[in-house]
């Protein structure tokens, strides 16, 4: 439950600049200047900024994170403390293997688990820039009514479109950053407790000497 309320702060603070690094991602073209690119991708095709577009996507991202960071501590608090077990030792100093396996393993899952909701807050957040290069869908050529709108329809589009393996593309790249991210993070969340001893509350170690 801590991890996840974690998780979702983090996500609604940064939010805007997650939108941003995603709409940059996917322009064609880079003949304009870097300062023009950003406002593009901040105000869409309005040419103002709505604060409100800048948050496009978040439901399905805090629906997300929720159950994901969840799920990736709890994982790996519970195989970390099984590899305690094994080495007879405490779960902050399992050895560097133990501690990057579970992690790695916490990330696998998170990531498989909740990656369709993943896929709609990037199909959001770039909707009408994956084709235009800008926000096309209310004002660009060729403009169309927004389809992505809800969490559940856009889960229905690409249903239907691309069947039911079209909720998890793309989640074989997910497989290796994931891992590897949850690997380096809590690998070193625990080597820095360990270095500033803020792995034991205060008074327990005088309990146990007494």
């Amino acid at each position: 439950l801590a991890g996840s309320a974690a998780g979702a702060t983090a996500v609604a603070i940064t939010y805007p600049l997650d939108l941003l690094r995603a709409r940059l991602a996917v322009r064609r073209s880079w003949s304009m200047k870097a300062s023009e690119a950003w406002w593009q991708a901040m105000a869409g095709g309005n040419g103002k900024l709505c604060i409100a577009g800048l948050y496009r996507g978040i439901n399905p991202t805090l629906l997300g994170i929720l159950p994901y960071a969840g799920i990736a501590f709890f994982t790996r608090d519970t195989l970390n403390q099984l590899a305690a077990k094994h080495y007879q030792t405490s779960a902050l100093h399992t050895p560097l293997a133990a501690k990057m396996a579970s992690g790695a393993i916490a990330g696998l899952i998170a990531q498989s688990s909740t990656y369709p909701l993943d896929l709609v807050r990037r199909r959001m957040q770039t909707e009408g820039f994956v084709d235009t290069g800008k926000d096309g869908v209310k004002h660009g050529v060729g403009s169309r009514k927004m389809q992505y709108t809800t969490i559940w329809g856009t889960l229905n589009i690409i249903y239907q479109r691309e069947g039911a393996k079209g909720l998890f593309k793309g989640l074989s790249m997910n497989w290796i950053k994931g891992p590897i991210a949850f690997m380096i993070s809590f690998t070193a969340f625990d080597y820095l407790k360990i270095v500033f001893h803020i792995h034991a509350p205060a008074g327990v170690n005088d309990k146990k000497e007494g």
